[in-house]
């Protein structure tokens, strides 16, 4: 679980952080996830690869807050959060300006996949990198580019049932870093209340922090002088 200490260390160096939450759950699927989330879920990753770590996992983006997309050979980067529009003459100008605006702190994390851009990049586009002449119809009628960055992010690993939830805090999108980060637990909180209320299974949900010990109020039903006569008989 993110602190807000080290919270603050992060944001003294990058301009969006990642706040992490996991839990344990034994009777919530990917496929509940989605359904539970559908309104704000744009994508759903798995792999049936035995040999790759993304076997283990499923992977869905809630929130799109970036979107490159390219049209007639322009592309445009829109920030859907702040409502503006830059754009671009090529796909790696397009993707430096959201890496350059984002301005991630790459979360230090043990998954496959922390986050990043999602979509695709057609076979058409490889006319952009090798001498390969254009195709001279386009029969879909679709972008050669389109890429969609989440701002939350759930993880669910299939043999663990451990789900972590990530979700990217952008410092210019709050006055304060406290009010920053306060928003970013609440969309956790949120997420995980919408999966809850799919079944009602808020006592299944096992968080995986750990109380600190002095916050433990420990009283014995045992008496110590019984104690000790029970340990001489």
């Amino acid at each position: 679980m993110t602190t807000y200490e080290s919270f603050k260390q992060d944001a003294s160096t990058h301009r969006t952080i990642p706040i992490i939450q996991s839990f344990y759950t034994d009777t919530l699927t990917p496929i509940h996830m989605f359904h539970a989330l559908k309104d704000e879920a744009v994508y759903m990753l798995e792999s049936q690869d035995p040999e790759s770590p993304w076997s283990n996992y499923s992977f869905i983006g809630l929130d799109p807050m970036v979107e490159i997309k390219e049209e007639d050979s322009s592309f445009t980067v829109m920030d859907f959060h702040k409502k503006k529009q830059q754009t671009a003459g090529s796909f790696k100008e397009a993707f430096n300006q959201v890496v350059d605006q984002l301005d991630v702190k790459i979360p230090d994390i043990a998954l496959p996949f922390t986050g990043g851009g999602v979509g695709y990049i057609s076979y058409d586009a490889i006319s952009d990198y090798e001498p390969v002449p254009a195709a001279k119809t386009d029969d879909l009628n679709l972008s050669n580019y389109h890429l969609l960055f989440c701002q939350t992010l759930i993880a669910y690993h299939h043999r663990t049932k451990e789900t972590t939830i990530l979700s990217f805090a952008r410092l210019d999108e709050h006055p304060s870093q406290e009010e920053t980060f306060d928003a970013a637990k609440a969309r956790i909180k949120a997420v995980q209340n919408r999966l809850m209320n799919q079944q009602g299974l808020t006592d299944l949900m096992l968080s995986e922090d750990v109380p600190d010990e002095n916050d433990l109020e420990l009283e014995s039903n045992y008496e110590h002088n019984q104690f000790k006569e029970d340990v001489e008989k």
